[in-house]
């Protein structure tokens, strides 16, 4: 069936043609707006007017025409309005604002100490936003939309339900303080999820179309980038490693948040039993004299690595990426000992192997996810 615009609609998209020309190709004319868009020039001017007098654009200079008067240029308007992401983590709580362009202009940390109750975690990251929008100079109203990340399967912008390594505290109660402070709307996702957006956006994850991110840290997860699209699920569970079984001894009875998989495999399985100081430093002095011994905690992250290989063979059978992208404190570590093992482990086991590349953006790529998440639905609200 044929859709018929109306002129509102023809309008509302013509406008965001010419916002989409400003972002992504910098200051431009009206003669050039009119070229780039092949729109008729009174319809450009039209438009224009508009996007002026609400703001969204704005007039930055003469160009550098040489015959006639010079043209006036135009400029999206990267601080009509700004964006908030949040990241909250088991460790520590990161932020970023940013201006509509997605450039960084300011950024905290807190740390997120153990024990501390639901109501602390949520004033502690009220509070970290807070002072971090008003140390910018910028008005809690001049903030677009808030996206916040989780360690926890979202649902329809809600939570699902957490992993019992994830500290409990309320959404419900997180996302109306934050809407109460900055009266807008406070966007919810997985933060591995953002982490395959981060990637996508501003990491090596740009190269490709079809890719799987995996995140293993505290926690281990996955997203899935399929034709350049996050894939979630029908329930927004898509991605859930943690959950995979690679041992028939471990299957379950019955379900359990801490999955099977993730039970052999993660940060607290690994704690128990590599005993001793610092955990990384730690695994890290075991992996670099694995190969003077044969020691238990040698077969014991050996064993980790044939489990993650193993996962990475059934992610590619089922998917056939073009890429694994690993992240994560435990993924970036056991990749450079058994990076060379994992690839053998695919070649003889696939009929077209991916290629393993690992991340780098420092961590970085769940809050850049959460800023461009929210950057993405300031763009697709309709214009005022």
């Amino acid at each position: 069936m044929t859709t018929i615009g109306t002129p509102e609609s023809i309008g509302e998209a013509n406008r965001k043609m010419i916002l989409t020309h400003l972002r992504f190709k910098g200051d431009l004319s009206r003669a050039d707006l009119t070229r780039e868009t092949r729109m008729s020039f009174p319809a450009v001017s039209s438009n224009i007017k508009h996007l002026l007098e609400k703001g969204y654009i704005r007039e930055v200079g003469a160009g550098d025409n040489t015959v006639g008067r010079k043209a006036k240029l135009l400029s999206f308007n990267a601080r009509r309005g700004f964006v908030l992401g949040i990241v909250v983590g088991t460790t520590e709580t990161r932020s970023i604002l940013a201006d509509l362009l997605g450039n960084s202009l300011a950024t905290a940390v807190r740390a997120t100490k153990a024990g501390t109750s639901g109501a602390g975690i949520v004033k502690s990251v009220v509070g970290m936003a807070k002072k971090l929008v008003e140390d910018s100079g910028i008005g809690g109203k001049n903030i677009l939309v808030v996206c916040v990340g989780i360690p926890g399967i979202v649902r329809d912008n809600e939570r699902a339900f957490v992993t019992p390594r994830v500290l409990d505290f309320s959404l419900s109660d997180l996302r109306a303080a934050l809407e109460r402070l900055f009266t807008t709307e406070v966007l919810v996702e997985n933060d591995v999820n953002l982490g395959a957006i981060g990637e996508q956006w501003r990491g090596i994850g740009a190269r490709y179309t079809d890719f799987v991110y995996v995140g293993y840290g505290v926690g281990l997860g996955a997203a899935l980038i399929l034709g350049g699209r996050l894939y979630k699920g029908v329930d927004g569970a898509a991605g859930e490693l943690g959950f995979m079984t690679v041992d028939p001894r471990r299957l379950n009875r019955r379900f359990d948040e801490m999955g099977a998989l993730e039970s052999l495999i993660s940060e607290k399985h690994l704690k128990s039993s590599l005993p001793g100081g610092d955990f990384m430093t730690e695994m890290v002095h075991v992996l670099r004299d694995r190969k003077n011994g044969n020691s238990r905690k040698n077969q014991v992250l050996e064993q980790v690595a044939q489990y993650f290989g193993m996962v990475l063979i059934n992610i590619c059978a089922v998917l056939n990426p073009q890429a694994i992208i690993v992240s994560g404190s435990i993924g970036r570590i056991l990749g450079e000992h058994f990076g060379e093992s994992w690839e053998t482990m695919l070649s003889s086991h696939l009929p077209f192997p991916p290629e393993i590349v690992y991340s780098k953006i420092d961590g970085r790529e769940q809050i850049l996810g959460a800023v461009h998440t929210a950057l993405e639905h300031v763009h697709n609200a309709p214009i005022l």
